[in-house]
């Protein structure tokens, strides 16, 4: 599987499916943009030349201290929405999508495959979750990468 990109954005607050503008949206691509560019300052995000016929994968990891309402299908939508025209042509193009949200006090057990996130990410992502101490409040962690029909199977 070839990944065209992948960030981890800290601080960058979600827009919630229930109440985006085209403002907010905006907003959220900038912040996005930002994050990306801070990992990779010598590349930015690309602009793939992808046709719509060409399947992608998007996964996004919504970890946060901060409580708020917001639903992970209402936050994974407008994320989408916002790197439409700048990371890919259309986000239809994304036929495999994995969303997951999680407040860091919750007793829970999550399991994430970490085998295609790059070590820069993971570290960020392993900083927010160990240091307690640090100012974060949220990470976002972003990836887009080419869509393997064998990552869905029935067994």
């Amino acid at each position: 599987m070839a990944k065209y990109f992948s960030f981890v954005a800290r601080n960058v607050t979600p827009v919630s499916q229930n109440s985006r503008s085209r403002k907010t949206i905006l907003r959220l691509q900038s912040d996005l943009i930002r994050e990306h560019n801070r990992k990779n300052t010598m590349q930015p995000i690309p602009r793939i030349p992808l046709i719509s016929a060409d399947p992608l994968c998007g996964k996004v990891f919504y970890i946060h201290r901060v409580k708020h309402g917001f639903d992970a299908d209402n936050i994974s939508k407008p994320l989408w929405d916002s790197l439409e025209g700048v990371a890919y042509e259309n986000d239809r193009q994304i036929r495999y999508l994995e969303t997951l949200k999680i407040h860091d006090s919750t007793p829970d057990v999550f399991e994430i495959d970490i085998t295609e996130i790059d070590l820069v990410d993971l570290a960020a992502i392993y900083d927010f979750i160990d240091n307690i101490g640090n100012d974060q409040e949220r990470i976002l962690y972003v990836s887009v990468s080419d869509h393997q029909n064998s990552s869905v199977r029935f067994i």
